[in-house]
């Protein structure tokens, strides 16, 4: 267990490092909402699908987010939070991957929907971190930083994907890039020790 001494010590050395990681996190999180729309005449090229199967492509991620949504409270509640997450980003690679090697479309499908339930947990998580480590200075501060992660993965994802396809490789590459970042997240969260990552053992000394 954490003592409180510790905690206030790691809050005051470490709690940058833990913000900056985050922000990371996201960014990677949310890469493939541009990687997408970037790369879709050449999915619908590849894949033959029509205008209706592509757009509903796109949507099936957002529909994962609404469902997982629904579920997070349970979640959150019965296991650790720092077993939900590394195993939204294991889940959230493993999507990456089936979108990149399947061609059928339900599959497709299944594995948009799944990186979107897998990836409204992070976005849960980051809030919770931020509240629990930060004073009101702070969380004024670190709250936006860690939030524009997200438009800027977009951002990120979008550029990648256009370079690629522009310079001649398959539209698979980016997605690819995405899951790979997901899983070595997962494995880099998993380094950090259980006290500064699973918030209920902090959340009981506050």
């Amino acid at each position: 267990m954490i003592g409180a001494a510790e905690l206030e010590g790691f809050k005051n050395s470490n709690l940058q490092a833990v913000l900056v990681t985050m922000f990371f996190f996201n960014l990677f999180n949310n890469m493939d909402h541009g990687a997408l729309p970037a790369a879709l005449n050449n999915v619908q090229d590849d894949l033959g699908f029509k205008e209706v199967e592509m757009g509903s492509l796109g949507s099936y991620v957002f529909l994962g987010l609404v469902i997982g949504s629904a579920f997070a409270t349970c979640i959150f509640g019965t296991f650790s939070y720092k077993l939900i997450v590394s195993i939204s980003f294991i889940g959230n690679g493993i999507g990456m991957y089936l979108f990149i090697w399947f061609r059928k479309y339900y599959v497709l499908s299944f594995a948009r929907f799944c990186c979107g339930f897998c990836q409204i947990y992070l976005q849960i998580y980051i809030p919770l971190v931020i509240d629990t480590y930060c004073n009101l200075t702070q969380k004024a501060l670190w709250l936006p930083f860690v939030v524009i992660s997200s438009p800027l993965g977009q951002c990120l994802g979008y550029t990648i994907s256009g370079v690629l396809i522009t310079y001649g490789h398959s539209w698979r590459l980016g997605f690819f890039m995405i899951g790979t970042a997901m899983l070595i997240s997962a494995i880099i969260l998993w380094i950090i020790p259980n006290k500064y990552i699973n918030l209920e053992i902090i959340m009981g000394l506050k």
